[in-house]
């Protein structure tokens, strides 16, 4: 049955490329066609046969030893899930604000999502194969997107006539947001970005290795792929895809070098060498498209032909949610978007558009304050973990999780507690650097670490 479990993780990690609404307003409903292709439900069945199972080997076992790392990290998360609950039902006493949808959808989503990284780190740990096997399902299946958009732009009759009806090409079910912004099999352009930009975060570093292994075919056929994913980042014209595209490329590059042990003047010449393949990318955009994501970084309101876009307001959002915030100190809850929200010249009920105020309007300052403390301890042990096992064959799997979580991040201007990729990507970062990602089986288990050390124990063998 854990083997059931691990596979049903490797299906729902696959099928985040594949993510449509259900639960907002003409954005559909929960029904048996969309159980058959939401990552929820597949993680949702993964997370409930895990308890199934773990529960008798939990009784029969005693209660569970864990690190100084574990207790912090999901201390954290279970004290910022406590401070949202708690605001959640002062919120419906004192402004009456009851579960609709969205409210159902973000308590859903933060106790499923909590519950996955916690299984998915607990089965790291008991079947390390697993690490490697997740990965491939972060960086294979956006290659499906890739191509469904390469088949649009060579000939967008062909595609129409092959994957859709002609009179949905600008909505929701097509590969386009509108006109210009490609989504792929997702919902909006930023889930497409995610999944482009997690890919990217595992593939590259081993790109760079391949390269410098002198393993010209499998390095070709990684930066074409690169640059395929950067192309579609691209194309889905969001800003902060070009901060997630700098970071990647710049600490992917110098943790696969560090990782080989080269000097500064390999990782300038690597360096270089990544952003040409970024360039490359920009250079295949297709001209008006190119012009209206380069507008977008200057005018906040653009008009490209029948098509407008508004493209600013950050600011004037994050300074409505801080004042709400600071009148709230308790939070507003899960249903907090029913009162409080924002509204554009382009877009209507605007959320904070920013992790730690949406932990704010969740949990209030308890809530941030657990966030804060989360973010420290996970990043206290990334660096010890990459001091300490920079030279272990799986090195650079565990680079790709940490610059796909911390990309994350930075999109969301802070952790995201309700999106899967996130809560995957951090049970990888948990675990540490998987020794077996290339090696077979032969190990044992290491012996534990000190109390005092934020590292976790590590598998050495399958």
């Amino acid at each position: 049955m854990r083997k059931v479990v691990d596979g049903l993780l490797i299906l729902g990690s696959a099928s985040l490329i594949y993510f449509k609404r259900i639960t907002e307003a003409g954005g559909g409903a929960v029904t048996s066609e969309s159980i058959s292709y939401r990552s929820d439900f597949v993680f949702l069945f993964a997370v409930l046969l895990a308890i199934v199972v773990g529960a008798p080997r939990f009784l029969t076992r005693g209660r569970l030893v864990w690190t100084q790392t574990e207790v912090i990290v999901f201390g954290a998360l279970a004290s910022y899930l406590m401070f949202c609950v708690i605001a959640t039902l002062l919120s419906t006493v004192i402004y009456n604000l009851r579960f609709d949808l969205i409210g159902f959808s973000n308590f859903g989503k933060h106790m499923l999502a909590s519950l996955l990284c916690l299984v998915t780190y607990l089965r790291l740990k008991d079947n390390p194969k697993l690490y490697k096997w997740l990965a491939v399902a972060f960086f294979v299946p956006p290659a499906v997107p890739l191509v469904l958009g390469v088949v649009y732009l060579v000939s967008p009759a062909m595609y129409l006539a092959l994957f859709e009806d002609p009179s949905a090409v600008h909505t929701q079910v097509s590969l386009l947001s509108d006109a210009y912004r490609f989504q792929g099999l997702a919902s909006n352009p930023f889930q497409m970005l995610t999944s482009g930009f997690v890919a990217i975060a595992f593939v590259l570093p081993m790109t760079v290795r391949q390269a410098f292994g002198r393993k010209w075919r499998g390095s070709t056929i990684g930066f074409l792929y690169v640059i395929g994913l950067v192309f579609l980042i691209f194309w889905t014209m969001t800003r902060t895809g070009l901060v997630m595209l700098v970071f990647a490329v710049v600490f992917g590059s110098f943790m696969a070098l560090y990782h080989l042990r080269k000097d500064m003047i390999r990782f300038l010449v690597t360096l270089v060498g990544a952003l040409l393949v970024v360039g490359v990318a920009w250079m295949l955009m297709p001209e008006d498209s190119a012009q209206v994501y380069l507008s977008r970084f200057y005018s906040r309101d653009v008009v490209f032909g029948r098509w407008e876009y508004y493209t600013g307001g950050r600011i004037d959002i994050w300074r409505y949610f801080i004042e709400v915030a600071l009148d709230h100190p308790l939070g507003v809850g899960f249903n907090f978007e029913q009162k409080f929200t924002i509204d554009s010249s382009f877009q209507e009920r605007l959320n904070p558009h920013s992790g730690l105020l949406m932990a704010w309007m969740f949990g209030g300052l308890g809530g941030m304050l657990s966030v804060l403390v989360f973010m420290g301890a996970v990043l206290r042990l990334i660096r010890i973990e990459v001091k300490r096992y920079r030279m272990d064959p799986g090195f650079l799997y565990y680079v790709g999780a940490v610059t796909g979580m911390i990309g994350i991040w930075i999109a969301w201007q802070g952790p995201t507690f309700s999106e899967f990729t996130h809560a995957i990507l951090l049970a990888m970062v948990l675990h540490g650097t998987p020794s077996t990602a290339t090696n077979p089986a032969v190990g044992s288990v290491t012996p534990a670490v000190s109390p005092a050390d934020v590292s976790i124990p590590r598998l050495a063998g399958a």
